[in-house]
């Protein structure tokens, strides 16, 4: 009967790390595709003619 409870412990224990696992995926994959969307949008107002130390301002202005 040990054994059987060891094998119970250790399923918790590995849903929960494949939990940990893809929210960890999730995050990582949000982090790159803001990344890239930041990156894209700093190029476009780039290419527009703003220059970078008004990227900032112009930016952040739809914000306010």
């Amino acid at each position: 009967m040990d054994s059987n409870r060891e094998a119970e412990i250790v399923r918790p224990t590995t849903a929960m790390d494949e939990r940990t696992d893809k929210e960890l995926a999730a995050k990582k994959q949000r982090d790159q595709m803001l990344k890239l969307a930041s990156k894209g949008f700093y190029n476009q107002l780039i290419n527009y003619g703003v220059r970078k130390e008004e990227v900032l301002p112009v930016a952040s202005h739809p914000l306010r």
